[in-house]
């Protein structure tokens, strides 16, 4: 699950939600019932501090992992921030969804009286992957760096490339988000709205052949920019291989980002 927040083009956090099957709902302490629950791994912010992007860097914040229900962060998300949540569905087994618990679980509960938050390397999305690898077989695991240890691979730290990343890698489902908005009494203006653009690439998507022609585009793509450096003959190959495989996956990710699905926060609260 991803919280954008401003600038949310690049800004977001990420959290892990667990659904139960009815007859699995977790029960509270006072009694009520939930359907799921969250494990947010976030900067523990003193009083007076303010969280950013570059200070999440400076070994200024300490990390704390928050366990709740799906309810609470609803209520913190949507209605106290004015947040939208964008879940995706991850594409695991059985087996894999009980042991990705069992690991948020045993993350939560450790000391982390020496865990200092990093906004690349030690974040609430990081973490997220980090967890999501240890129960996938090894072909299935993103990849965290693009050359190791010097040059981070965006996918596996900047929460809002979530749904392309692990769209292309397939440990999301080809399914569409489903996005629950901000309260619409306190935050009117932070409805989701589509656009003109949006609804034309949702229509374009849904043609017959879109997932060809997207693959056919980013080729072309990839082999002019190769065309660039190299001859023709071995630009077609390489880099107009590689511009398939990522015009494909873009065709996919559009296709499914615009087909996100919308219900209201005041459903949960």
């Amino acid at each position: 699950m991803i919280e954008p927040f401003a600038p949310e083009w690049i800004a977001g956090h990420a959290l892990s939600y667990f659904e139960f099957e009815d007859d699995g709902k977790l029960t509270t302490s006072d009694g009520k019932t939930s359907q799921g629950l969250v494990l947010s791994i976030e900067a523990r912010l003193k009083e007076g501090q303010d969280y950013s992007l570059i200070d999440g860097m400076k070994n200024k914040f300490k990390n704390v992992y928050q366990l709740g229900t799906w309810e609470d962060f609803v209520q913190k998300g949507c209605r106290r921030a004015g947040h939208k949540l964008i879940r995706y569905k991850l594409d695991l087994n059985k087996e894999e969804k009980k042991e990705l618990l069992k690991k948020n679980l045993e993350e939560a509960f450790k000391d982390r009286i020496s865990d200092y938050y990093n906004t690349l390397k030690n974040s609430c999305y990081s973490n997220q992957v980090r967890m999501i690898n240890s129960v996938l077989p090894e072909e299935r695991k993103i990849n965290e760096w693009i050359i190791p240890n010097i040059v981070n691979n965006p996918g596996a730290n900047i929460p809002n490339a979530a749904g392309f990343a692990l769209g292309s890698a397939g440990i999301i489902e080809n399914a569409p988000p489903v996005i629950t908005e901000p309260d619409k009494t306190l935050f009117p203006d932070k409805q989701v709205k589509t656009s003109f653009i949006g609804n034309a690439l949702k229509a374009a998507s849904d043609t017959r052949g879109w997932e060809f022609m997207s693959g056919l585009t980013g080729m072309a793509l990839g082999t002019a920019l190769g065309s660039l450096v190299l001859p023709p003959v071995l630009a077609i190959p390489t880099t107009g291989l590689i511009g398939g495989v990522v015009g494909l996956n873009t065709g996919e990710w559009i296709k499914r980002e615009s087909h996100s699905i919308l219900e209201p926060s005041e459903k949960y609260l």
